[in-house]
């Protein structure tokens, strides 16, 4: 089979090519999501001690906003005595009244955004798995099954003087980004910290 420009953002000027010779650079392309073994054994204990750490500094900000806003209706009847007392005026008593007013809002928002569970690490390391295979998934599918695996990763791809140019979406470009670090960095002295550096 072959492939042509279908002149759906004008016109290209490329002629044909093989349907096989785009999968092969296809796939040698999806080769740069697969994730180094090291890493990947290094990865779920990571994982770990990050959600602890996230999940700590998430249950202190969710408490903090909480305290907030209950504190908002005290602040109301405090508010609302000054009024009647003669403290403050009615003009003052109503601007502060919709500060207050407006700020539940505000704060109800953070302390539902504070108080949502993170995904499991295991899911986070299991996909990162799944995409490390996702060459090979390729490689071993129908022409249909392709299509489907190259729509959700691919930012942009272009055939040109028979060489294939391509971009990821967020995050596989990221994905590919640290690939491509971790094998800059990847000498035997280097299998510390700083070869995981970007990975965190």
């Amino acid at each position: 089979m072959y492939n042509h420009c279908t002149g759906h953002r004008g016109k290209f000027p490329e002629r044909y090519a093989r349907e096989e010779n785009l999968t092969i650079c296809f796939g040698e392309r999806l080769r740069e999501l697969v994730i180094g073994p090291e890493i990947l054994a290094w990865l779920p204990d990571e994982l770990l001690a990050s959600d602890l750490t996230e999940q700590a500094a998430r249950d202190q900000a969710l408490r903090r906003h909480q305290a907030e806003l209950d504190r908002l209706p005290r602040r109301l009847d405090t508010l609302y005595d000054d009024r009647l007392d003669g403290r403050i005026d009615g003009d003052r008593y109503d601007q502060k009244a919709a500060e207050i007013h407006e700020e539940q809002p505000r704060i109800r928002a953070q302390v539902s955004e504070s108080g949502g569970a993170l995904p499991p690490a295991k899911a986070a390391v299991n996909l990162l798995a799944l995409t490390s295979r996702a060459a090979d998934l390729f490689m071993g599918q129908s022409a249909a099954e392709q299509r489907k695996l190259l729509r959700l990763v691919l930012g942009e791809a272009i055939w040109q003087a028979g060489e294939l140019r391509m971009s990821f979406q967020t995050p596989f470009e990221e994905l590919r980004l640290s690939n491509s670090t971790s094998a800059i960095k990847h000498t035997p002295e280097m299998c510390g910290g700083t070869f995981f550096d970007n990975w965190r």
